[in-house]
């Protein structure tokens, strides 16, 4: 196990966000230790209809001694509770951050993490597969003892035990409320998830897109993003850019005298997460799709990850399916689905922001799991828009336009997959509507700065 120790370490036991910025790496048996002290926390909130925030990697803390806490995360009876599937899903993205690329892991920890990432296992399995890997990998060990001196060790360990007992139940429910105290206050005042790094891709097998006016158009197999490129991905990005030439990045032919690739309002848009502060009209934090940002921008952006925008055709091909469905979930144009506009009717006095979708402004890329594609693809029909390149098979468009796909968080209306008619406008666009996500001709593991 490594567990790095510096002056930036808080007094408290790190969290597992605090250790993933430090690039910190476990074995295989600690990771299984992570995964069965938190799947059987899940459990426990679980059976007993406990409301309780959503997994994130600042819940988990780690001793440098390897002793492994989950923070007291319960909410208001009156709040809903998390999806099992989706936890133990998160659950395993954590536990990837923290894999050594140069060790080989454990081949029953490694059929376990895809069995939590493809839903393909329940939380008694979980905790019991997960306490086996701890057990097979635990380090043997024996020291013959004389049966007199573990007769006097046991007399010894029953006289204490009875005096102490006391003493120590104080100091730890003592200690449980203030360490909850105090992770309330970092985490509600001071820490800012920095987000994280949705890395997995998705296969798209060729295919062919059928328009609405029934022509078949041929598309090659490729690779897409599951999620939507988010602000902390972004931040990644942005940081590594830091006193390079952006021209390398820029688009062929690009004219506009670019100097970098920085979103507007990208002031607002920082403090208003560490603030936890409305943006257009709802919460904002760093697993939101990055917006206010140009095509120059979202194709840069795929250049330093090593990948390219989809084409028009593409997208459409991840978002419709075999069946080329007109929207991701199927046939209906059902509001519920996806995050869009269409609770935003100021006019009316029912329709109040987010009480259709559930989200007054953008959501977290893999919160809306009900805008889901035949293939896996989140967040097609809604959220935000996404820039995309252009199909010529389509038609001609004019010199500065290119295209972009899919309805957002502010659209009235859902916008079928296989609609004809292009929507998009000039490279140098930004709004709070418009953002991207990434394709590949075959797949990549990670961005340059990944951990």
């Amino acid at each position: 196990m490594a567990v790095p120790t510096s002056p930036r370490n808080p007094l408290i036991s790190p969290s597992l966000l605090q250790l993933s910025l430090q690039n910190a790496t476990f074995d295989s048996r600690l990771l299984a230790k992570i995964i069965n002290v938190t799947a059987t926390v899940i459990k426990h909130q679980q059976t007993r209809g406990i409301p309780y925030q959503p997994l994130r990697s600042s819940h988990i803390t780690l001793s440098p001694q390897g002793v492994i806490k989950y923070v007291n995360t319960a909410l208001p009876a009156t709040e809903s509770i998390p999806e099992e599937s989706e936890q133990l899903g998160i659950l395993a993205q954590i536990i990837r951050e923290f894999i050594n690329p140069n060790e080989t892991l454990n081949p029953s920890l490694t059929q376990l993490l895809y069995d939590l990432e493809n839903s393909q296992v329940d939380i008694d399995s979980v905790i019991t597969r997960a306490n086996a890997i701890d057990i097979e990998l635990a380090p043997v060990k024996f020291t013959p003892q004389r049966q007199e001196a573990i007769v006097a060790q046991e007399q010894v360990q029953k006289a204490r035990k009875s005096f102490w007992i006391a003493t120590i139940s104080g100091i730890v429910v003592f200690a449980v409320f203030i360490t909850w105290f105090v992770f309330y206050i970092l985490d509600s005042y001071v820490i800012v998830s920095p987000g994280r790094d949705f890395r997995r891709q998705i296969e798209i097998p060729a295919g062919q897109v059928v328009l609405s006016n029934n022509r078949a158009l041929p598309v090659q197999a490729f690779y897409i993003d599951e999620h939507e490129v988010t602000i902390g991905q972004y931040t990644k990005f942005l940081k590594d850019m830091e006193g390079k030439d952006p021209k390398p990045f820029l688009p062929p032919n690009f004219k506009d005298d670019k100097k970098d690739f920085i979103p507007a309002n990208w002031e607002q848009i920082q403090r208003v997460i560490t603030k936890r502060q409305d943006f257009e009209g709802g919460l904002l934090d760093n697993d939101c799709p990055i917006m206010n940002i140009d095509y120059a921008d979202a194709y840069a952006y795929a250049k330093w990850a090593g990948k390219r925008l989809p084409t028009e055709l593409e997208w459409m091909r991840a978002a419709g399916g075999d069946e080329n469905l007109p929207y991701p979930w199927g046939r209906d144009a059902d509001d519920r689905k996806a995050n869009t506009g269409s609770d935003k009717n100021t006019t009316s006095t029912q329709n109040i922001a987010g009480s259709i979708d559930g989200y007054r402004g953008l959501n977290p890329v893999d919160a809306k799991n009900s805008d889901l594609s035949p293939f896996g693809v989140v967040g097609m029909g809604g959220n935000v828009t996404e820039w995309v390149e252009l199909s010529p098979e389509l038609g001609p468009v004019r010199a500065d336009f290119v295209p972009f796909r899919g309805a957002n968080h502010g659209s009235e209306r859902l916008l079928p997959n296989q609609n004809q008619a292009r929507t998009g406008g000039p490279k140098v666009t930004r709004n709070p509507f418009l953002g991207f996500r990434c394709a590949s001709d075959s797949p990549v593991k990670s961005s340059p700065s990944s951990p």
